[in-house]
């Protein structure tokens, strides 16, 4: 692997965490990110603990069950060809897709899982969930336990783990010829299109692209029998459906180091744009997670003083603190009650949710400005011109 620098954001404090009071001094990590010119994969050059984000884990996924998954837990039940067998989800957190698979049909499920509360969730589910990192061990247990699985789900987890080759020997561990492994991660060419520099977060290690996880998984004898690009939460993904065998590698260059000016130029613009809306009038921030803190720690906003206050519609995350720039997270109601004339919105891919729960906001005369591209809504209009 040659590897040389991708990107580098300095020394930041952890972006998943909201502090109870102000907290002047929290624990900050260097986000460097490194790129092979072999393969075109992107990593983190120091990987951080684990056990900063899994042992109680903030982000539940039946809060918001994307459109997609009905789709894919037809296809899943379609291609292993009963409902009967067994199937393990990797990474489960609260067992929300493995609930959707039992909605289908499949009554065999089981879900690993290193967080605690998403365990006791899942089993308070109903959802089957063995606790612990995923492992030789692990895999060992199921098999022993439970059999060799008909398929193997690993959504949006393979983009967490550090050691991928000591994990994915431990998945072939379960695997048989016939086992399908269904794999989602995000699409860094998504980001890279949008110049999204905030999805470079502190709990990703590894960022993929069609290119660079068709490599890593013709690796290990992993033949990827379809892929496509499905709409997340998040981010757009990329959606895998493997088998073992030989795949031949492809043929297209890798990503080009270039790629990260998309994320330089997009900082550059951002920043730009934001102090230009700054001499317009006040601002505020909706979304109290990663997204909004790594936008203003990456871009220095806590010592510029651009927003007043951040809002979310998560009232446990209200009079909680974000880490760096200490900026208190409110209701929206807030952002009303003090005619505060714009809200820019953090949490990439929740705009349209995001205006339409709050259109007494717009009619108020409050505008919403969106991110990559930097764009500002018109009065009550969804017309989206340049600032």
């Amino acid at each position: 692997m040659q590897l040389q620098e991708y990107l580098n954001f300095g020394y930041q404090p952890l972006s998943t965490v909201l502090f109870d009071q102000p907290h002047w001094n929290p624990p900050r990590f260097l986000m460097a990110y490194d790129y092979c010119s072999h393969c075109g994969h992107v990593q983190h050059r120091y990987p951080i603990d684990p056990s900063f984000f899994y042992e109680e884990y903030g982000r539940m996924r039946s809060k918001i069950i994307p459109a997609y998954v009905g789709d894919l837990t037809r296809e899943i039940r379609e291609r292993v060809g009963g409902t009967n067998k067994l199937v393990v989800e990797i990474g489960s957190n609260d067992g929300m897709f493995l609930q959707e698979l039992q909605k289908v049909g499949f009554s065999n499920v089981i879900g690993i899982e290193a967080a605690k509360n998403c365990v006791e969730a899942a089993l308070q589910n109903g959802v089957t969930t063995l606790y612990g990192y995923f492992s030789f061990e692990m895999a060992d247990k199921v098999l022993h336990t439970y059999g060799k699985p008909c398929a193997i789900i690993i959504r949006h987890v393979l983009e967490h783990i550090d050691h991928i080759d000591a994990f994915l020997s431990a998945v072939l561990l379960m695997m048989s010829e016939q086992t399908l492994l269904v794999i989602e991660v995000p699409d860094l060419m998504w980001a890279i299109q949008k110049g999204d520099f905030t999805s470079f977060t502190d709990q990703h290690i590894s960022y993929f692209t069609k290119n660079s996880l068709t490599v890593l998984l013709a690796r290990f004898g992993l033949r990827i029998d379809s892929i496509s690009i499905v709409p997340n939460n998040w981010s757009d993904a990329l959606l895998c459906f493997c088998y073992r065998g030989e795949m031949k590698l492809p043929s297209q260059r890798p990503l080009s180091r270039e790629s990260a000016k998309s994320f330089v130029e997009s900082m550059r613009e951002t920043a730009h744009g934001l102090e230009r809306l700054k001499s317009r009038g006040k601002m505020v921030g909706f979304g109290g997670f990663c997204r909004t803190v790594n936008l203003i720690n990456y871009l220095h906003l806590n010592t510029q003083g651009v927003f007043e206050f951040i809002v979310d519609d998560d009232p446990q995350k209200y009079h909680k603190y974000l880490p760096g720039s200490n900026l208190v997270v409110l209701s929206p109601d807030e952002m009303k009650r003090k005619s505060i004339p714009f809200c820019i919105i953090c949490t990439v891919n929740y705009e349209a949710q995001i205006i339409a729960a709050h259109k007494d906001y717009a009619l108020a005369r409050g505008q919403f400005v969106t991110l990559f591209p930097f764009r500002e809504q018109s009065d009550s209009s969804t017309t989206m011109v340049d600032c």
